[in-house]
């Protein structure tokens, strides 16, 4: 459970908002007894899960909440045999089965959340979820920050909504970067987007990813997204190319491949790393190494050498000067996460 949280307290909060949603879409009164009945139910099962661990900080909350669902206890059943067998009912059925159910929906809830945050890159994150959530409060975050070997610093904040007793959903996580030059950059990624947090990084790198996503007729398609360069300050939206953009990556792999007599560039890794935005290594000889990488906006790759500096396509298949059998030699792919992104880069074999 959250420390610091005064779950009493928020019990009430909670019913106050819900209150007013209900006094205006459904036009309840807030002396009939239906709304009244709703009111007792709601803070009554609240105490149900705040008073299986009260903290000290809760008690004085938690005997004041008592007092008022007393009070609408007798309110809705005057009738003291009436209210007896009411009392009786909820210490003998109505609590117990709420504890458990509730636990079993919190158990489910924390596994499914720490496969998403192991899904997402966020597995780091998933051993804070015990504490982070208190079970009471419509929002909650959890961040976290992560070194980046010579890139910085990554800081990652997972929001989460209440849906109800016992379960929160992932909505969206921000990525905020902390550059080596001090520049600070950041996005927020929808979870239902898939984008995971190695995909999020090469955004804030300006690379683009292709993800599928459902459209109005339920249909899975698949596009390229990234983040929008035309807009500025530090933190950027999410923008997509359309399905039809038509920037076929594999088709513009096995031109180039042609072109630099580097056929390691059709396997199949290569085309999965470029489309989650990495930049992926290879040699050309005595020329040296190079990155490239996917480039939706121009429907073509960039390339770029050791030091990051960006090439043309037509300086790597000048007229060569080594030996056609040098150039002949099969690429070596190495992934972006095995590249020093920063001023100087080196490509580790």
């Amino acid at each position: 459970m959250a420390s610091g949280v005064n779950r009493a307290a928020r019990l009430y909060e909670n019913w106050e908002s819900r209150q007013s949603e209900l006094e205006g879409i459904q036009g309840l009164k807030p002396e009939g007894n239906s709304l009244l009945k709703l009111k007792y139910d709601f803070l009554r099962e609240g105490l149900y899960r705040i008073g299986a661990s009260v903290t000290e900080q809760e008690k004085l909350h938690l005997f004041a909440l008592q007092t008022v669902v007393g009070k609408l206890q007798k309110q809705l059943y005057p009738n003291r045999l009436v209210r007896f067998f009411q009392q009786l009912k909820s210490a003998i059925w109505d609590r117990p089965r709420h504890i458990r159910d509730f636990e079993a929906k919190k158990a489910e809830n924390i596994i499914s959340l720490t496969a998403l945050m192991k899904k997402t890159g966020m597995a780091g994150l998933s051993g804070k979820l015990e504490k982070a959530l208190d079970y009471e409060s419509p929002k909650t975050s959890i961040s976290g920050m992560q070194l980046m070997s010579g890139q910085g610093k990554l800081m990652v904040a997972l929001q989460l909504e209440k849906q109800a007793a016992g379960i929160y959903r992932a909505t969206e996580y921000q990525v905020v970067w902390n550059t080596p030059d001090e520049q600070v950059k950041s996005c927020r990624i929808p979870v239902e987007s898939g984008i995971d947090l190695s995909e999020a990084f090469n955004m804030l790198q300006g690379r683009a990813v292709f993800k599928g996503f459902e459209d109005v007729e339920g249909k899975t398609v698949r596009q390229w997204v990234q983040l929008d360069p035309k807009v500025a300050g530090s933190e950027k939206p999410i923008v997509a190319f359309l399905p039809g953009h038509g920037f076929d990556l594999k088709n513009v792999l096995q031109e180039t491949a042609v072109q630099l007599e580097r056929y390691g560039l059709l396997k199949e890794q290569t085309l999965r790393l470029l489309e989650s935005g990495h930049q992926v290594g290879f040699e050309l000889g005595s020329k040296g190494s190079f990155l490239v990488q996917a480039n939706p906006g121009t429907r073509s790759l960039d390339f770029f050498d050791g030091h990051g500096k960006r090439v043309e396509l037509g300086d790597l298949t000048a007229k060569r000067q080594e030996p056609a059998k040098e150039w002949g030699k099969e690429l070596t792919l190495i992934p972006q996460e095995h590249i020093d992104q920063s001023a100087g880069r080196h490509i580790y074999r």
